[in-house]
């Protein structure tokens, strides 16, 4: 059997808002300009002429460049920033079917592998969302449909609750890192079609959206929290198989329905 292989890659987005500033500046000079000499049409059009007429040069334009590359063992389905870090989490399954959560030090040179926490299970998603300030606290989803929170300080996971019936396909977490208002709270959804709210200090799911048909039952392929914006209102989207559907958690009702 042929071995796959996957990268790893870095990009570097330079910030070019200086430079956006600058022509902003110019911009404003030949306003000026054209008002001085709104006498003399022939010069306005002179004007007009030279700064609409000058192409863009592709040099000055943002690019995206390699940093690092770095090959891997293992296929990564998930990579998250930490928090206030230069050091990001990636999260994949081995070949033999087993999960691994990478924690990787940004350097000049290289990619320094700081802690390699193994997990039974292949590891689809995770999320930050509800992490608290000054912790390290990743919430994840597996491939056996368990949901769980691990300490990357000390790499162990210290909650654990059988989210789904299979696997996760989508998490995201909200009331943490200063993100929205109200208790930190984590959604998860499922390949059977659910999607779950979860409060990290109870086992039990706060609010779980499962599907009426039985029989033909469609993937929820991704979920959100947003519209957060003081302690009662916090809005849920999900994603199914030809349909989007947001709900308001506060009353706990359908308030939109999509058909894409």
């Amino acid at each position: 059997m042929k071995r796959q292989f996957f990268f790893l890659q870095i990009l570097k987005y330079p910030n070019k808002r200086y430079q956006i500033f600058k022509n902003q500046q110019q911009l404003i000079k030949i306003q000026i300009l054209i008002l001085q000499l709104i006498c003399n049409k022939q010069i306005i059009i002179q004007v007009f002429s030279k700064f609409y007429s000058k192409k863009m040069d592709t040099t000055e334009a943002p690019q995206i460049i390699e940093h690092l590359n770095k090959t891997l063992t293992f296929t990564p389905y998930d990579v998250k920033w930490i928090p206030q870090t230069a050091k990001f989490v990636l999260c994949g399954q081995h070949p033999k079917a087993t999960g691994t959560i990478q924690i990787h030090q940004l350097t000049k040179n290289e990619l320094q592998v700081t802690r390699d926490i193994q997990h039974p299970k292949g590891i689809k998603c995770s999320t930050f969302g509800a992490c608290l300030p000054n912790k390290a606290d990743l919430a994840f989803g597996d491939f056996n449909g368990e949901m769980n929170i691990v300490d990357l300080e000390t790499g162990k996971i210290y909650y654990s609750v059988k989210a789904h019936n299979t696997l996760v396909n989508a998490i995201d977490g909200i009331g943490g890192l200063d993100i929205g208002y109200g208790a930190p709270e984590i959604v998860t959804a499922g390949r059977d079609g659910c999607v779950r709210v979860w409060d990290p200090r109870q086992k039990a799911p706060v609010l779980s959206l499962e599907p009426s048909d039985k029989e033909s039952v469609p993937d929820a392929w991704c979920v959100a929290f947003g519209n957060s914006y003081n302690n009662e209102e916090r809005v849920l989207a999900a994603g199914y198989d030809n349909v989007t559907q947001r709900m308001v958690l506060q009353v706990l009702n359908l308030i939109e329905k999509i058909q894409l």
